[in-house]
């Protein structure tokens, strides 16, 4: 793991299944709405790519997010649980 200012970093990997004719679906809402509840959260987006047909599941998105602690991984899977919603 890497560290940063004395302290482990963590990566947080999601791929989502996008389905056939989803990825402009999928652009707006990430943008709108998970993208800043992640940031709200504690995590910062670190990579996010689409598959293409020929290297893998398609349409497929991966994101890594960067996290600071455990305390921000649990607070993340605490959100997601729930729906989405956070303190």
């Amino acid at each position: 793991m890497k560290k940063f200012y004395g302290h482990t970093l963590l990566y947080l990997h999601e791929t989502i299944d996008l389905g056939s004719g989803r990825t402009d679906q999928f652009s707006g809402p990430f943008s709108e709405i998970y993208r800043p509840m992640m940031e709200d959260l504690g995590a910062r987006l670190f990579s996010i790519w689409e598959t293409t047909p020929y290297n893998g599941r398609w349409p497929q998105v991966t994101i890594i997010w960067e996290i600071d602690a455990f305390a921000d991984y649990a607070r993340i899977g605490k959100a997601q649980a729930v729906g989405g919603s956070h303190e």
